[in-house]
């Protein structure tokens, strides 16, 4: 992070130390932050704090600063490979990539939530162990939700008999929760930061046993699960019968209407910007808890999906679209709540790997309603065949609506009086509508609703409210 301050420049690992008033709040910020933007900026919650871009280097000279940036996803050329090829050398780089973080001064664990990647890195790891070209992994943590369609202990079973590896297992932990211990400064929010209670619990389970390096799953999303603009793109060079075959394929991996996929990206992406609004789905529009001079400040139309997406050159909107979401890779390791106890290492986040990834085409890597297709043919020697042809993945919006409930007291004192209202942002009185709605099952896009109590939740501990709410909140109880 860095400041420019009367000709000089201040830097830091922590956006906090160069913050003239931790009051001084960015409100572009936190319009990204609440609408769950994917594009990685270089604003900070502080305003006249910034960070270094990624893949850039930052030079300070003759009084000023340059920004040079060192690596561009969106230069990766088209490879002309078979797809047998590509499978070989995707699982010998990703072999290379876990074997390489295997290494360090502790034992080393992995989380395995029974999806596709944290299944593959844990399988490969354990491979490799076999081999004797590894230390074998002390563990795998992994949270167990029992709600809903989070459920994935079927998957984590067969997971870790497949790899023999021991397993540690947290369950049905909540947002909000009061573990008996003030909430971790964390020096950025996160969307994730109301789970502060369950975060501790799993890195416990870690460093309890003397270890501090996790291998996590991050990271696949962002280039191998694909989009579906390809079928736009098909329709942009009018080679309608194979869009036509497109849509068929996306409408049976969605379970909806071929006419909705025409919609949301036959007609849409097409709509000139100052339209498009009128055609986005209800549930990713603004909310209404967010107040008019807010949204029209900060032009929050911009940040909706599809907003900012033009087609590459050379590579269409699918194509773009997956750098886009590259660059939204570091909100990932922003506003960790324990950073200095837990090392995480990301196996996926190996550039020669993603490098293969992005050179590959869309039918190699992720074709209409087979997302991942190249990696679970890489790894389909290694990989459970009940996680290998699983094609959904858990959520977990069934705990956060029930923790709106367990905790409504303690939530109803936080937005009694919200620091996001008192400077402007929020419409108190809707957003504690929308939380009513939320318990009782009338909620479009739980994400949303997240990211601004989360946002809330962690500038009330960082103003040190939490023990004040937490005795008024356990009074009114």
């Amino acid at each position: 992070f860095y400041s420019e301050q009367e000709s000089s420049l201040h830097f830091s690992s922590r956006c906090e130390a160069l913050a003239p008033e931790t009051s001084n709040y960015d409100h572009e910020y936190i319009a990204e932050f609440v609408m769950g933007h994917t594009t990685s900026s270089v604003n900070t919650m502080y305003r006249g704090v910034q960070r270094v871009a990624p893949a850039h280097v930052m030079t300070w000279r003759e009084s000023r600063c340059e920004s040079t940036r060192l690596w561009e996803p969106r230069d990766i050329a088209l490879a002309n490979m078979s797809f047998s090829d590509a499978c070989d050398s995707f699982q010998l780089k990703f072999t290379d990539s876990v074997r390489s973080r295997m290494n360090g001064p502790t034992a080393v664990w992995a989380d395995l939530s029974g999806g596709l990647d944290s299944s593959s890195i844990v399988v490969t790891a354990a491979s490799l162990a076999r081999a004797g070209l590894v230390t074998p992994l002390q563990g795998t943590r992994t949270y167990e939700d029992s709600l809903g369609d989070a459920d994935e202990r079927r998957f984590v079973d067969a997971v870790v008999q497949k790899a023999g590896v021991p397993s540690t297992r947290i369950g049905d932990d909540w947002p909000w929760r009061d573990d008996g211990e003030l909430p971790p400064l964390s020096d950025e929010p996160s969307a994730q930061y109301p789970y502060f209670a369950c975060e501790r619990r799993m890195n416990r389970a870690v460093t309890d046993r003397g270890a501090s390096i996790v291998l996590d799953g991050q990271g696949s999303d962002y280039y191998l699960w694909g989009n579906d603009f390809h079928f736009t793109d098909l329709l942009a060079k009018r080679r309608i019968a194979a869009a036509a075959l497109d849509a068929q394929k996306i409408a049976r991996s969605y379970r909806c209407s071929i006419w909705r996929i025409f919609w949301c990206y036959g007609i849409a992406p097409f709509v000139p910007r100052a339209l498009r609004h009128s055609v986005t789905a209800r549930a990713v529009q603004t909310p209404n808890w967010l107040t008019p001079s807010f949204v029209k400040s900060q032009d929050l139309r911009r940040l909706l999906p599809g907003a900012l997406l033009k087609p590459h050159a050379e590579r269409g909107r699918w194509f773009n679209k997956i750098c886009l979401e590259l660059e939204s890779v570091p909100n990932v390791f922003r506003g960790e709540l324990e950073p200095d106890r837990i090392e995480v290492r990301s196996p996926f986040l190996s550039r020669p790997l993603v490098e293969l990834a992005l050179s590959l085409a869309p039918e190699q890597v992720a074709p209409p309603g087979e997302p991942k297709r190249i990696l679970r043919q890489a790894l389909q020697n290694e990989l459970p065949e009940i996680v290998r042809d699983r094609k959904t993945k858990g959520v977990a919006n069934g705990r956060f609506i029930w923790a709106l409930g367990r905790e409504e007291a303690f939530i109803d004192e936080l937005l009694r009086q919200p620091v996001l209202a008192d400077i402007g942002i929020v419409d108190a009185e809707k957003l504690r509508s929308a939380v009513r709605d939320a318990r009782g099952g009338r909620i479009l896009n739980p994400a949303y609703l997240l990211g601004t109590l989360a946002m809330e939740t962690w500038l009330s501990v960082r103003a040190g409210d939490w023990d004040a709410l937490t005795v008024a909140s356990s009074r009114s109880t």
